[in-house]
């Protein structure tokens, strides 16, 4: 299971709707996200850098690091993405288990390509997170049903969030997490009907 989340508001929907798409091979259990996000602005536009760390039901972890440049009027220039994978054991968990700190960790990123730019060379990136808490945790229940065609799935997802607070890294770069970003634990369970 992969899931790219594109903004914060999003998340709780993304991780909704892949729940569907996904039921042949959803265990129940728990995700654990991190997102944090960092807008530097200057006078000619402003770069977001991004660094998520993900750790999937299915015992899979993983990084995810991207870094945009907008011009003013806030439309894309270039942007650049990439993923590695990474034993969920290595990031920081707080006391109530949210995941709170990715270590350094190396990233190989690639352009997403924009109509009418140039294209740019792959680049390799080092970044890490580290964040706690701020404010209180916020809790959202999603329920839905799916068929496979021969069995019936009812699937209940909790969500628990929480802002961070804290600095990003990239290549040596200290930055604050200064979008308001989030950190998530999602529990997961599945009831499974069957005919006879």
């Amino acid at each position: 299971m992969r899931r790219l989340i594109v903004t914060l508001a999003v998340v709780p929907v993304l991780l909704f709707a892949v729940a569907g798409q996904a039921l042949a091979v959803l265990p129940p259990g728990v995700d654990k996200i991190l997102a944090t996000a960092n807008d530097t602005c200057d006078t000619t536009g402003c770069t977001r850098t991004i660094v998520n760390g993900y750790k999937y039901v299915d015992g899979t972890a993983e990084v995810i690091a991207s870094q945009a440049r907008f011009d003013l009027s806030f439309v894309a220039l270039w942007q650049y993405y990439g993923r590695t994978p990474v034993n969920p054991n290595v990031f920081t968990y707080d006391s109530r288990g949210f995941l709170v700190g990715i270590p350094t960790t190396t990233v190989n990123q690639v352009e997403n390509l924009l109509p009418g730019n140039p294209t740019l060379p792959p680049r390799t990136v080092t970044v890490s997170a580290s964040t706690h808490k701020s404010g209180k945790v916020t809790t959202n229940t999603y329920r839905s049903t799916d068929t496979d065609g021969t069995c019936t799935y009812n699937i209940t997802q909790k969500n628990q969030e929480a802002a961070v607070v804290g600095t990003l890294t990239q290549d040596s770069l200290a930055m604050d997490a200064n979008q308001q970003y989030r950190t998530f634990i999602t529990e997961w369970t599945v009831k499974q009907q069957c005919p006879h």
